[in-house]
């Protein structure tokens, strides 16, 4: 990742749960470290009118009480991708195979960490984006929550595939990098009820 590795702070050690034991936190900054240099991170979004994302969604989105609702006045959806790229999980792995069991599992949880703060960083900058347009976005909402589908995932990679180097599905419809969040967000015109 480029610039500077921002400080390992305690919003981070709370996420990690690593307590107070200077010998665990003096290996969770050296990780922490470790992390920023093998991300690269990709973040993306496309807009589409809110026909064709029910389109281009079907059957999921139509089949879920929870997007219909969701997206009730909404004229335009917002898909967003945020990824680490495949280095970081690549490394956890090997840590874990060379028996680094703990290294291992901190890098998996820091990437974790640091993705979901991609996704609302992006989710953040489009909200802010809308809102000096005068409209108003939902909040985000990803595939396998409550039922939005995990195949919607599919529609996801289609689009973000050609975008994304090293993007693929897998069974399941599992994308990998495993460090990689989707989302969409409905955009509302002018103030709407319950915002982000």
């Amino acid at each position: 990742m480029n610039g500077l590795c921002p400080p390992l702070g305690k919003k981070e050690l709370k996420y990690l749960q690593l307590g107070d034991n200077p010998r665990v936190l003096k290996e969770a900054h050296s990780v922490w470290r470790e992390a920023h240099e093998l991300i690269v991170v990709e973040k993306k979004s496309i807009v589409l009118p809110i026909r064709d994302f029910f389109r281009g969604f079907h059957p999921h989105a139509a089949r879920s009480q929870a997007i219909c609702a969701l997206m009730e006045g909404a004229q335009q959806v917002c898909l967003m991708m945020a990824t680490l790229g495949a280095e970081l999980e690549s490394r956890s792995r090997r840590y874990l195979e060379e028996k680094a069991v703990f290294r291992g599992y901190l890098l998996d949880r820091m990437g974790s960490y640091l993705a979901e703060k991609e996704m609302r960083e992006l989710d953040g900058e489009i909200t802010e984006a809308y809102r000096r347009e005068g409209k108003t976005t939902t909040k985000r909402y990803s595939p396998g929550y409550r039922d939005f589908s995990m195949e919607a995932q599919k529609v996801f990679f289609d689009l973000f595939g050609p975008m994304i180097p090293g993007l693929s599905l897998l069974p399941g419809f599992l994308l990998k990098p495993e460090k990689t969040i989707t989302a969409v967000k409905g955009v509302l015109p002018g103030e709407a009820q319950g915002g982000r």
